[in-house]
């Protein structure tokens, strides 16, 4: 197995830890053609959200994300923040043979803080999806308000690859980090737009990234990873989030 492989199954393992696939009910998929049948009919016998009958979302009736869908998603978000995280042009938010590693972490306790991993807010699609009243957008919720850009990105932009997003939310961590204050908390507290030593929600991205690196140690140092080459064929697919069918 590659570095590569092995930092991005980290990632997903603690991604894991903090939000199971597939159990979100905001994580919705959508049916074509779900007739009265199909809005009655239960995925599975057991309780939960994973076997209740399709909901319908505005005009849309969807179903729930299952587990596998979930992980897979789950592995498309590991694999853009490990591009990102491990970009020789981006500068690691943490120093030490595995500072680029401990970036990607951060960067997704961060996301999960911030969307939840939720399928809908990574597509931009369902009631909720946006936060701020709909000026924050993708996993990062980067905010947006009015007809304003980040480095030149449009919400829509955000939206529609996970690069962009995750690339946005490093260049946020790293310029909002703050300096007046006297702890972990307070110094990351920024991304929150203020700087704060007791924010509890910094705070609780912060234990997410220790639950993690004590159950899941980094699987190797940075210098082992080698990115894939660019150009393969599949790295625009692999770029971009998945399609919206809302």
């Amino acid at each position: 197995m590659s570095t590569y492989t092995l930092i991005v199954t980290w990632l997903v393992s603690a991604m894991s830890l903090w939000a199971q696939p597939g159990l979100s009910p905001m994580s919705r998929v959508a049916i074509s053609n779900c007739d009265e049948t199909c809005q009655k009919a239960r995925a599975c016998d057991g309780p939960g959200i994973v076997c209740r009958p399709p909901v319908k979302w505005g005009n849309v009736w969807t179903r729930q994300e299952t587990k596998e869908e979930g992980t897979q998603r789950y592995e498309a978000l590991a694999e853009a923040i490990t591009r990102v995280a491990f970009d020789p042009a981006e500068k690691p938010l943490f120093d030490g043979p595995s500072g680029r590693a401990k970036t990607a972490l951060w960067m997704a306790a961060v996301a999960w803080g911030e969307s939840g991993l939720r399928r809908d807010v990574g597509e931009g699609v369902g009631p909720k999806s946006r936060g701020d009243n709909g000026s924050s957008f993708c996993q990062m919720q980067i905010h947006l308000p009015g007809a304003t850009k980040w480095e030149g990105l449009t919400g829509k932009d955000l939206l529609a690859s996970y690069d962009a997003c995750f690339r946005a939310g490093l260049h946020i961590l790293r310029a909002s980090r703050c300096t007046s204050t006297k702890t972990e908390t307070g110094k990351w507290s920024g991304y929150r737009g203020h700087c704060n030593d007791r924010d509890a929600l910094t705070r609780m991205r912060l234990d997410a990234m220790r639950r993690a690196l004590t159950r899941l140690p980094v699987p190797a140092a940075d210098a082992a990873l080698e990115l894939p080459a660019a150009g393969g064929g599949n790295e625009e697919e692999a770029t971009e989030g998945p399609p919206s069918a809302f």
